[in-house]
């Protein structure tokens, strides 16, 4: 509506209610790096919906600010909470993995923080994510805003649109890569159903290249057959 004198008299005349909406405001924030000896692990997920067809991605950089690592995957129709703690504890397993023992972690989900400072993980999760605090690991949590966790929050995104949001159980993931992206479908990394959904599908593709071979040779003699009453 039009903030004028008029409009707030009519209003005022037919005794409406006011709510003020509220302002705007403009707060600072800034990105730190890690200590030394410290690398420091931005995690964030990127989702159509809630559930929906998602993505998971994690960026390390150590304390001079050089990305030591970036390792992005989707994971198939899961919830936002969900996939944001997955994308956290496959982080770890990834920097224990590269020999990274001292951890800074950061997200944009505080309920994840939560959820793992608390000692409150899924279920699903929960018996991988003891069997990683078993390794003699240093690590803090802290929840961040999307602005400053720019280096991992477009990443997931951008595997979704290069995979054309792929369905049927097959995971497709960015490798871990320090200098050049390189996209690839890691068989490894699915299970034996999405295995038995790939095989599925190239066969499928076979089996309609091969009939349409057999039609474009064999159709036209038939049709000839059949005219001329052989």
């Amino acid at each position: 509506m039009q903030n004028n004198s008029y409009v707030l008299h009519v209003i005022k005349a037919l005794k409406v209610s006011c709510i003020p909406g509220k302002a705007s405001s403009t707060t600072s924030c800034k990105w730190m790096l890690p200590d030394r000896d410290e690398v420091k692990m931005c995690c964030a997920g990127f989702s159509t919906g809630n559930p929906g067809v998602t993505g998971i991605s994690i960026c390390y950089r150590n304390w001079e600010g050089e990305v030591l690592g970036t390792s992005a995957k989707a994971v198939g129709s899961s919830f936002k909470y969900i996939f944001e703690v997955q994308a956290i504890i496959e982080g770890v397993e990834k920097a224990i993995s590269k020999g990274w023992f001292r951890l800074w972690i950061v997200s944009v989900s505080t309920a994840a923080i939560k959820a793992l400072t608390s000692n409150k993980i899924p279920w699903i999760f929960r018996l991988q994510w003891e069997r990683l605090l078993s390794y003699n690991i240093c690590i803090r949590l802290s929840s961040i805003w999307m602005e400053t966790n720019f280096s991992a929050v477009f990443l997931p995104r951008e595997v979704l649109e290069l995979l054309g949001f792929m369905k049927n159980g097959v995971l497709a993931s960015l490798i871990f890569f320090s200098r050049l992206k390189i996209l690839t479908l890691s068989i490894s990394e699915l299970d034996i159903n999405d295995v038995f959904s790939v095989l599925i599908i190239l066969f499928s593709w076979v089996l309609i290249g091969f009939s349409l071979v057999v039609f474009c040779c064999f159709g036209p003699l038939s049709c000839n057959f059949a005219v001329c009453g052989l």
